[in-house]
C-alpha cells in the first residue's frame, strides 16, 4: 500500500501541469525514510548499492548543477533543479532498503497504484467523478485530468502495465492461479484507462515495450517446468490490443466531429497537424540550442528563454508559441546541460539496462520474469521520453526502479574463505561501507530537507496564488488581495506570485471606485516581477496595459509615454511575440492612434497570416473607421480561424442590423447560435431582428448598444 495512499492525495491537485507533485513525493520519501531508519537500527543495512548506477546518477545530477551555475538565470535554474535533489534521495532510500525477497511486494504496490489511477480515470471518462474539480474541458477528450495531462497519465500506465503482467505471471509460476487472474484484471483496468487517455504517444511507448516483454518470456522461462505459457495466444493478444488501441487512441472529439487515425495520419505532412509539426520544430530548436552552448548548456528550466534567443529572428506561426520544453527529454537535457550532460543522462539508462540483463542471467527462472517486467518498464519510459517530458508521477516510478536495480546482490562468500578470518574482514569492510552509506544518506537527507522546505513554501504559495486567481474571477477583490499577499510572503523570490497579485490590484483599480489607490500597488508588483525574472516579457506587458488603462480612466496623460516604453522593453525580450504585438496595438487604439494600431496588426499578420485575434481586431478597427469591405474581409477570416468566438458572430450581426441588412444579420446570428445555442446575447439579437422584420415600432439600432 506504499504507493496507493500517496497517489490518492495527488488527486487533490487540480493543475494538470504541476511538475513536482510534491505531495506524492514527500509522502513516499517519508515512508521510505522510516523504513530505512528501521532497517538501520536493526542492522539490516550492511552493503552499498551497485556502484555503476550510483556513479551514473551522481554524474548526471552533477552536470545539471554545473549547467545551473552558468545558466541564463541561475535562480530560476536552481529552482527548477530542486525537485531533482529530492528524487535523488528517493533513489538512495530505495536502494538502501530494497531486498531481493521483497521484490514481488514492490511490484505489487506499483500495480495497486496503477489500478487506483486507472479506475479513477475510467470514472472520469464516464462522468462518474463524485468530486467537482471545476475542470474546463470534455472528460471524454481529456481523461483523468486531475492526475495530470492525459499523455502524462499514459506514461504512468505504460510503465506499470509491464510490471503488473510480470507479477501476474510470477504468481502463476508459484501455483497462484487466483493471483494471476487478479493481476490480469488489474492489467485490464489499466489498459482501458490507457485507451481513454487518447494518447498516441502512450501507445508508441506501450506496444514495443510489451512486445519485448512477451517475446522474451519463452527465453526466460525455457528452463522452468512450472511456467508453461501459450506464447502464440499471448502474441495474438498483443497484436489485437495494439491494433485496437491504436485505432481507439487516435479518436478525438473536436468541434469538427471525430478526429480519426486515418485523418490524423493524412495530415501529418501538412500544415494542419500542429501537434506533430510543433514537436519537430521544438526538436530542431533544441539541437540548435545544444550546438550554441555544447559544454555548459543554457541551464535547467531555461529552454523557454533560450528558445526566444535562438529563434528571435524567425517570425511565424510556430514562433508565437511559448515553448517551455523540447518535448523530447534527451534533447531537452542536451539543450539545458550540454553534450556532457546528455552523455551522463544517457549513461543512467545504459547502466540501468545493463544491470537489468545481469539480474536476468543471475536469478532463477521465476524471478527472471520480474526483472523482465522491470526492463520492459524501462523501455516504455525511454520511448515515452522521446515525444514528451516527464512529470513526477513517471519520475517516481523511474527512480523507484533504479533503486530496485541498484540494491546489493546478496552473494555468499566462497567456501574456502569460511573460518579463515576473511569473512570477519569482509564483515568489517561491510560495516565501514554501512557507515559511509549512513553518512551519505544523512547528508542527502539534510540537503533535501532544505530544498523541500523551500519547495513546500513555494507549493503553499502556489496554492494561495491559485486561490487568489479563483477569487478574482468571482469578483471577490479584497479576499483575492489577501490571498495574493500570503502567496508573496511565502514565495517572495517567485516572479509569478508578484505578477498575479499585480493583476488583482489592476482589477481592483478597474472595478472599485478609487483607482488611484490601487494603480501604484499594481505597478510596484509588475516592476518587482520583472526585476525577479529579467527574461520574462509578460510582467512588462502587464505593466504597459495597466498604464494604458490608468491614462484612459484617470486621465494620467504621462502614463501613455511610460506605457509604450514598457511595451518596447517587453518586445526587446521577445521581438516576435504575437500576443505582445497585438496588446501594443490595442494600447495604441486606446490612445486614439488608430492608423498606427492598424499598421501594428498588419505587421502581426505578416508574421502569421492565420492569427485570428489580429484579423478580429483589425476588422473591427476598419469598420469603426468606415472601411467596410476591408473590415468584413478580416472578420470573415477571423471566423474561419476561430469558429468558436461568439463575439465575432455577435459583432457582425450587430453591424448588419445597424445597416438594416436583415439577411446578412440573420446569417451571422444564426451561425453563432449553431456554435452556442444558449448564448443570451445572440438570442437577444435574434429577438430584436424578428421584431424589426415584423414591423414593430422599436428601433433595434437604439437597443444594440445596451445588448452589446
Amino acid at each position: 500500500m506504499l504507493f496507493t495512499v500517496p497517489l490518492y492525495f495527488t488527486l487533490l491537485t487540480t493543475d494538470p501541469f504541476e511538475l513536482p507533485k510534491k505531495t506524492l513525493f514527500l509522502m513516499i520519501a517519508g515512508l521510505l525514510l522510516l523504513a530505512w531508519a528501521a532497517a538501520g537500527v536493526s542492522g539490516g543495512i550492511s552493503r552499498t548499492p551497485e556502484k555503476p548506477l550510483i556513479i551514473a546518477v551522481a554524474l548526471a545530477f552533477s552536470f545539471q548543477v554545473m549547467s545551473a551555475c552558468f545558466s541564463l538565470w541561475p535562480p530560476g535554474s536552481f529552482r527548477a533543479l530542486a525537485p531533482e535533489l529530492g528524487f535523488l534521495l528517493f533513489f538512495w532510500l530505495v536502494a538502501a532498503t530494497a531486498r531481493r525477497e521483497s521484490l514481488g511486494l514492490h511490484l505489487l504496490a506499483l500495480s495497486a497504484s496503477g489500478v487506483l489511477a486507472g479506475s479513477y480515470g475510467i470514472c472520469q471518462h464516464f462522468n462518474l467523478d463524485i468530486v467537482d474539480w471545476n475542470f474546463r474541458g470534455d472528460p471524454i477528450a481529456r481523461s483523468c485530468s486531475t492526475l495530470g495531462n492525459p499523455i502524462f497519465l499514459a506514461g504512468f500506465l505504460v510503465m506499470v502495465i509491464p510490471l503488473a503482467c510480470a507479477l501476474s505471471l510470477y504468481r502463476y509460476s508459484l501455483g497462484g492461479r487466483k493471483a494471476m487472474l487478479l493481476g490480469l484484471a488489474a492489467v485490464s483496468v489499466m489498459l482501458l484507462c490507457l485507451v481513454y487517455t487518447y494518447s498516441l504517444g502512450g501507445w508508441i511507448a506501450f506496444v514495443p515495450s510489451m512486445a519485448f516483454f512477451l517475446f522474451a518470456i519463452p527465453v526466460v522461462a525455457r528452463s522452468s517446468d512450472t511456467l508453461k505459457l501459450r506464447t502464440g495466444a499471448l502474441y495474438f493478444g498483443l497484436a489485437l490490443i495494439a491494433v485496437l488501441g491504436l485505432l481507439l487512441a487516435g479518436e478525438r472529439v473536436t468541434r469538427g466531429g471525430p478526429f480519426t487515425v486515418a485523418r490524423r495520419l493524412s495530415v501529418v505532412s501538412s500544415r494542419d497537424d500542429n501537434n506533430v509539426l510543433k514537436r519537430i520544430y521544438l526538436w530542431e530548436s533544441a539541437v540548435r540550442l545544444a550546438m550554441e552552448r555544447p559544454l555548459s548548456g543554457w541551464g535547467p528550466g531555461m529552454f523557454s528563454y533560450a528558445f526566444l534567443k535562438v529563434r528571435k529572428d524567425e517570425p511565424g506561426r510556430e514562433r508565437a508559441a511559448f515553448a517551455g520544453k523540447a518535448h523530447n527529454e534527451f534533447l531537452d537535457v542536451a539543450a539545458s546541460s550540454g553534450i556532457p550532460g546528455l552523455l551522463s543522462f544517457a549513461g543512467v539508462f545504459a547502466v540501468f539496462f545493463r544491470l537489468c540483463f545481469q539480474r536476468l542471467r543471475r536469478s532463477n527462472p521465476r524471478e527472471r520474469i520480474l526483472y523482465l517486467g522491470i526492463a520492459a518498464s524501462g523501455i516504455a519510459y525511454t520511448l515515452h521520453l522521446q515525444t514528451i517530458f516527464p512529470t513526477a508521477t513517471t519520475q517516481m516510478i523511474w527512480f523507484f526502479l533504479l533503486g530496485i536495480i541498484a540494491f546489493p546482490w546478496p552473494d555468499k562468500p566462497p567456501e574456502s574463505d569460511r573460518g579463515s578470518g576473511v569473512g570477519d574482514q569482509g564483515t568489517e569492510i561491510g560495516n565501514q561501507k554501512s557507515r559511509s552509506l549512513w553518512g551519505l544518506l544523512v547528508l542527502a537527507a539534510l540537503l533535501t530537507a532544505v530544498a523541500d522546505f523551500h519547495l513546500g513554501r513555494a507549493f503553499l504559495g502556489d496554492v494561495h496564488m491559485k486561490h487568489a486567481r479563483d477569487l478574482r474571477s468571482r469578483g471577490a477583490w479584497k479576499e483575492a488581495a489577501i490571498e495574493g499577499t500570503s502567496a508573496v510572503e511565502l514565495s517572495p523570490s517567485d516572479s509569478r506570485v508578484w505578477q498575479e497579485r499585480g493583476k488583482t490590484f489592476e482589477g481592483m483599480a478597474e472595478a472599485l471606485p478609487d483607482p488611484d489607490a490601487w494603480v501604484p500597488l499594481a505597478r510596484r508588483d509588475y516592476e518587482e516581477a520583472s526585476r525577479l525574472n529579467p527574461l520574462d516579457p509578460y510582467p512588462l506587458a502587464d505593466l504597459g496595459r495597466l498604464l494604458a488603462l490608468s491614462a484612459l480612466r484617470a486621465g494620467h496623460s504621462e502614463h501613455w509615454t511610460q506605457c509604450f516604453r514598457s511595451y518596447e522593453e517587453a518586445l526587446g525580450r521577445d521581438p516576435y511575440n504575437l500576443i505582445l504585438l497585438n496588446d501594443l496595438a490595442v494600447a495604441l487604439v486606446r490612445a486614439g492612434k488608430w492608423a498606427e494600431a492598424e499598421k501594428q496588426w498588419q505587421t502581426v499578420l505578416s508574421y502569421d497570416s492565420r492569427y485570428s485575434t489580429a484579423h478580429r481586431n483589425l476588422g473591427f478597427s476598419y469598420l469603426k473607421r468606415g472601411k467596410e469591405a476591408d473590415g468584413i474581409r478580416h472578420l470573415e477570416m477571423a471566423v474561419s480561424g476561430n469558429p468558436g468566438d461568439l463575439d465575432l458572430y455577435a459583432g457582425l450581426g450587430e453591424y448588419y442590423m445597424k445597416k438594416r441588412n436583415s439577411k446578412l444579420a440573420r446569417k451571422w446570428i444564426q451561425a453563432g447560435l449553431v456554435v452556442s445555442p444558449a448564448s443570451d446575447r445572440l438570442r437577444e439579437l435574434l429577438r430584436l431582428l424578428n421584431r424589426e422584420e415584423a414591423g414593430k415600432t422599436e428601433d433595434c439600432r437604439e437597443v444594440l448598444p445596451r445588448v452589446g
